[in-house]
């Protein structure tokens, strides 16, 4: 038996294809969730709930190059 993983984690093909880590920037495009604005259900998803877990969700959404930047910028500071 090896050590190594039954898959290939997409963060290891993110450090390959870019050469170092890579972070997620969210982005609140202002966009709703069909399933909690009733267009395809009702009652929110069981799975998510995009307030809870997107930091820009709960703001007005920004120009998304505003929010890129602020984003950008704050990786940054957490990654030094």
């Amino acid at each position: 038996m090896t050590d190594s993983p039954r898959y290939y984690p997409f963060s290891c093909y993110l450090r390959r294809r870019y050469g170092c880590r890579v972070h997620k920037v969210t982005v609140h495009a202002g966009f709703t969730c069909p399933n909690r604005d009733g267009m395809r259900g009702y009652g929110g998803c069981t799975f998510c709930n995009n307030a809870g877990f997107s930091p820009n969700a709960r703001t007005d959404p920004a120009v998304v190059r505003e929010q890129l930047e602020r984003g950008i910028e704050q990786t940054r500071r957490r990654s030094r």
